[in-house]
């Protein structure tokens, strides 16, 4: 007759059947609850665009490089010493207009240097025989966009070249040690709402690679510092972000 070895003994549990699907439940309850705390102490999310605009992505438009007020442009006239502008240049007037020797003010705000070359050439036109002219950039302040929130030296920023958000990012000196690297916000304002564009700062990828243009806002939130809107908002009131558009941007914001 066959004698089971020990080791082929039927093996039985000793607790009570109640006992183990109660301390089936509690694992159950306990996993659950290190899921809800893993949520809750998870970064906010961020909000999307609330703009049917998708006009973010990367790339070199130069487009936006039109001359505006606050702009320094240099102009002479050749073989006329003294038709020409100061050395530094002189300043677009808040009107938009160069104000120039012999043909005065000339709307110029708006235009590319080419286009301007050619407008202020047809000007000189009326007084010279086929007149040549140099024209310079000496300086250019009415581009701007913003860098805000945790970064060392927030505000504006003067925008004279293409830039990518990464780029754009470094003119605020350095993140601050409460900065969330891992969610740069880059918002950028339409008449229906905004577009929110979102890259690392940690670990750059094609995601930061997009172009910014003028009047853009890159955002840097504080970790563990509340929600994004509660951050972001007071920056967007005092940029010139109209109501409508800081009340599209919270409702997204809410619903996330």
């Amino acid at each position: 007759m066959h004698t089971p070895k020990e080791d082929d003994r039927p093996t039985f549990s000793t607790r009570p059947a109640g006992l183990v699907r109660a301390s089936n439940l509690v694992h159950g309850l306990f996993l659950a609850c290190i899921t809800l705390w893993a949520t809750a102490c998870a970064s906010p999310p961020a909000p999307e665009s609330t703009s049917e605009a998708h006009t973010i992505g990367p790339g070199a438009d130069l487009s936006f490089l039109t001359l505006g007020p606050g702009d320094r442009i240099a102009v002479a006239l050749h073989g006329q010493q003294d038709v020409r502008t100061p050395p530094d240049g002189s300043a677009i007037t808040a009107a938009g207009n160069l104000i120039l020797p012999v043909v005065g003010p000339v709307h110029i705000a708006g235009l590319t240097e080419e286009e301007a070359l050619r407008k202020l050439t047809e000007e000189f036109a009326r007084f010279y025989r086929e007149p040549r002219l140099s024209f310079t950039v000496m300086e250019r302040s009415s581009k701007r966009f913003f860098v805000l929130g945790a970064v060392s030296h927030p505000g504006p920023k003067t925008m004279d070249r293409a830039l990518t958000a990464l780029e754009a990012l470094s003119f605020g000196d350095g993140l601050a040690p409460t900065a969330n690297h891992e969610r740069i916000a880059l918002i950028r304002r339409h008449e229906d709402g905004v577009e929110v564009h979102l890259f690392s700062a940690e670990t750059p990828d094609a995601e930061g690679l997009v172009q910014i243009l003028p009047d853009d806002l890159l955002f840097v939130a504080r970790s563990g510092a509340g929600r994004f809107q509660e951050q972001v908002v007071p920056y967007l009131q005092g940029v010139g972000f109209t109501t409508s558009q800081i009340a599209s941007l919270i409702i997204v914001a809410d619903r996330l």
